[in-house]
């Protein structure tokens, strides 16, 4: 009988071995699982133990193993060229692909927004580009007030400003003091 055991800080990593269900990282569980089963039948008195033990408790090898993995996350590790299993490259993971895609798409439409006209109107409202989320401003509002607020924030509000600007009236000026009737910020 072969007895070995491997000592990890990280209790997701342990369940993840159990679990079979398709998620990010399965190929790296299923070529462990191979692994294994191929280990199994050269020995089969060999069995495997995993233990979680606390971050950074006297376990050898452990500080290592959290300077690798903290370089893994800040991508400050091996290229991806370089990281294989059975001397295959590892293929890119798609939720990965999809993160960085929607990161990189959110920065370069922040960009474009925050010099847009329209950005930098609403900008004087609320510095944070329009999200999923209710913008703070709208908070506590009604939604009288919120539809006006709207309005304000993006220039279509029945001022003469507007009104002018779409050819409904004449002239921005008011009828009663002759000044431009439109919103200031």
């Amino acid at each position: 009988m072969i007895d070995v055991a491997v000592c990890l800080d990280n209790q997701s990593a342990i369940a993840r071995t159990d679990d079979l269900v398709p998620k990010s990282g399965q190929l790296i569980t299923d070529a462990i699982h191979k692994a294994l089963a191929k280990l199994h039948k050269r020995r089969p008195g060999f069995r495997l133990r995993l233990f979680w033990v606390p971050g950074h408790e006297g376990v050898d090898g452990n500080e290592l193993a959290d300077l690798h993995a903290k370089k893994a996350a800040a991508r400050e590790a091996s290229p991806l060229a370089t990281c294989t299993i059975n001397g295959e490259p590892l293929p890119i993971s798609a939720a990965a692909l999809c993160a960085t895609c929607k990161q990189d798409s959110l920065r370069q439409w922040q960009c474009r927004w925050a010099d847009s006209p329209r950005g930098l109107r609403y900008a004087k409202f609320d510095s944070a580009p329009p999200s999923a989320k209710v913008p703070r401003m709208y908070h506590r509002l009604c939604r009288a007030q919120a539809v006006v607020l709207t309005q304000l924030c993006t220039g279509h509000v029945a001022l003469n400003q507007y009104l002018h600007r779409i050819g409904a009236l004449d002239s921005l000026m008011c009828v009663r003091c002759g000044e431009p009737e439109l919103v200031e910020l």
